[in-house]
């Protein structure tokens, strides 16, 4: 989920409005907004308020962990020597764990910071949860969430999404293969030949390997097998497919792709 925050100094001398995701850590947040108004000092220097609660800004903790919600106002502090010396800690205790928390003196360190400081201000969108590309789909004349996987050397779907589109007669399981991916290898229970998906009123038709369980919160995976065969052209700034003599489809918004879960056991075909 996508929220706006309102982030300003303890003094008021600076403020900004900016839109994370929930799941973004509250040390990456920081090191945004340090980077945006030029602010000097490590993460270790700095301490952010929200909702009354003080929180360090290394806290790698995510805005949801800590109960930060759209619309609240955060106030970043930058520490001050006597905040941070403890009267019931000696002077060169605390001295000492500074230097060991916040690592200044080594290299490594300095070397991962001007990494992130880099990061934050050419690549921000690393620190923040990408859309993936989900289509609206019909497949047997039921309602499919599909995506679009570039990485999917072939097209996927679940055997939950084949139960409830009646489709269990089309499977033939002469074809099992040991599908390999990031999640790890499963076997497949068979393959689907020539199955029809609707997308836009576009006809394409579709070759399937049959997973045992859901595919990444998806009905089905869209991948390179289908792409080629239709010459698929995506254009990112426009969240747009084309499909070569066919016509195109816009991406779902997350919101929209988060409603449209996959088939469940439910009678009647039913979504939950």
């Amino acid at each position: 989920m996508v929220m706006r925050l309102r982030v300003v100094t303890d003094a008021n001398t600076s403020e900004t409005e900016i839109e994370v995701s929930e799941e973004l850590k509250l040390s990456s947040l920081v090191l945004l907004v340090t980077s945006q108004w030029n602010m000097s000092g490590s993460l270790c220097d700095f301490t952010i308020t929200a909702n009354g609660k003080e929180f360090a800004a290394n806290d790698d903790s995510t805005l949801k962990e800590l109960s930060i919600k759209d619309g609240d106002q955060l106030i970043l502090e930058k520490k001050m020597l006597n905040n941070l010396l403890r009267s019931i800690v000696p002077q060169e205790t605390v001295r000492n764990e500074l230097l060991v928390d916040c690592s200044s003196s080594s290299g490594k360190y300095q070397t991962l910071e001007q990494r992130l400081q880099r990061a934050a201000t050419a690549f921000p969108e690393c620190f923040t949860k990408i859309p993936l590309l989900y289509l609206r789909c019909n497949l047997n004349g039921r309602e499919v969430l599909a995506l679009v996987d570039t990485g999917a050397q072939t097209s996927i779907i679940s055997f939950n999404a084949v139960k409830k589109c009646d489709m269990i007669d089309a499977v033939d399981d002469r074809f099992r293969v040991e599908a390999n991916g990031v999640g790890g290898t499963r076997s497949s229970l068979g393959r689907i030949f020539a199955g029809d998906v609707l997308i836009s009123g576009m006809n394409i038709v579709c070759s399937f390997d049959v997973l045992p369980t859901d595919v990444q919160d998806a009905d089905i995976i869209i991948g390179l097998d289908v792409l080629t065969k239709n010459q698929a052209v995506i254009n990112i700034s426009e969240r747009t497919i084309r499909f070569e003599n066919l016509g195109s489809a816009t991406f779902i918004r997350a919101e929209e792709a988060d409603k449209l879960k996959p088939f469940s056991e439910t009678p009647n075909c039913e979504r939950v």
